[in-house]
């Protein structure tokens, strides 16, 4: 049940501007419910405008070890959706759902590791995505 290891939340994209350094990247500052708004780096930039994604709401992967991501650290990852060829745009929680709010799959419980970073933990992301 590897699903049960990831956490998943709602989150709300506050702000993002264009890597400086990467032209595929956006730094966008995320709300998940915390005390303080995590930094997310997303390969976005060929998929959607900064002003596409002020605001919106997407599910987030909130138990990643940080990583460096051209120079800048990331603290999360937000789901996108595609077909194999086209994106489809970010996984959106449900409706009403506020930052935060941990997303749950039916016939699953949620007990996440506090952070996916040893490499058990890590094939167990990939496995799930």
């Amino acid at each position: 049940k590897d699903v049960e290891r990831v956490s998943f939340v709602a989150a709300q994209v506050k702000s993002a501007e264009q890597h400086a350094d990467a032209e595929a990247l956006l730094i966008c500052k995320v709300d998940v419910g915390e005390e303080e708004e995590r930094t997310v780096v997303a390969g976005l930039a060929a998929h959607m405008t900064v002003e596409e994604l002020q605001g919106k709401m997407a599910i987030c992967v909130a138990n990643l070890k940080p990583s460096k991501m051209r120079g800048v650290e990331s603290q999360g990852m937000l789901l996108g959706v595609e077909d194999g060829e086209n994106f489809g745009g970010l996984l959106e929680p449900p409706q009403g759902a506020k930052p935060g709010d941990v997303m749950k799959f039916e016939g699953f419980e949620v007990k996440p590791d506090a952070m996916m970073k040893s490499k058990g933990a890590v094939k167990c992301f990939e496995r799930v995505v």
